[in-house]
Formats: structure tokens, C-alpha cells, sequence
């Protein structure tokens, strides 16, 4: 697989979040780093989605992708933390995981990794979590494992 930059545009048809959870989540373009055209761009932030592309791009290699609430967050916290993000464990992120891992909805990916707003956005039911206090949560069950 060819790693390279898909440059994104939001409006009309394309919609950033639902955009970004199937790149991410379905892996259509495994290869490709997304980026939106109007978002600001620095080294760090490019190398950091370089980073986390790279390891989604293995995870679909070796697993394909996401299947479970799990498996998803195993690979997106895996994927920022190897990218140099930090991120912070949650209680209750922790309680819905527990209760939640096996689900194989992208419903419960969305509303666990992304929150509540998103889910809501998206059409799906909300779980209960804050903006993007999942991610946060995947991020630090990889650094401290």
C-alpha cells in the first residue's frame, strides 16, 4: 500500500465528520492522509496525522478494519499515542467500554470516540460522553499499557 494526501473540502456532498469517521473507522483509502484544505497547516499536526495514517494503514494490513467498539479504540488510541499525542483516561469512558466493547455498530465507534454532539449529528443515539473524551480515553489506555 502507497501512503498519500487526500486533500478534503467540507460542503455540498462531503460532510467533515462523517468524512473523516469513514476514513478512519472503514478505511476506505487506507493510504491516505486526510486533510481538510482549510485547515491551518503546521509540521507538527501533518506529522502527527502522517503518524496516526501510518498505523491505521498496518492495523488494515494486518486486521482489516474496526470491527468492535474495541478494536477501534485499540486502534485509534494506538494511533495517536504513537503520534506523540496524549490523552487522559476517563471513569465513565472506562464504565461504557466495559459495558459496550463488543458492540459492531459504527454508531457506538461514533458516539464512544467522538461523543455525544457527534453522534446526535450523524442520526445515531447518544451514548453519553462528552465531546471526544473517548479518544482522549483510547489514547491513554495505549500509553499506559
Amino acid at each position: 500500500e502507497v501512503m498519500h494526501l487526500t486533500v478534503a473540502t467540507p460542503g455540498m456532498w462531503t460532510d467533515r465528520l462523517a468524512t473523516e469517521v469513514d476514513h478512519r473507522l472503514h478505511a476506505p483509502d487506507p493510504g491516505g492522509v486526510l486533510w481538510w484544505f482549510d485547515d491551518p497547516i503546521d509540521v507538527a499536526s501533518f506529522e502527527i496525522e502522517c503518524a496516526a495514517q501510518t498505523v491505521r494503514l498496518i492495523c488494515a494490513a494486518r486486521h482489516g478494519r474496526p470491527t468492535s467498539l474495541m478494536s477501534a479504540v485499540q486502534q485509534e488510541g494506538r494511533a495517536y499515542a504513537l503520534s506523540g499525542e496524549r490523552g487522559g483516561l476517563d471513569p465513565l469512558a472506562s464504565e461504557v467500554l466495559a459495558v459496550l466493547g463488543d458492540d459492531t455498530s459504527t454508531s457506538t465507534m461514533v458516539g464512544f470516540l467522538y461523543g455525544d454532539a457527534a453522534a446526535s449529528k450523524l442520526g445515531y443515539t447518544p451514548i453519553g460522553l462528552p465531546e471526544r473524551v473517548g479518544y482522549r480515553h483510547a489514547i491513554a489506555l495505549q500509553v499506559n499499557a
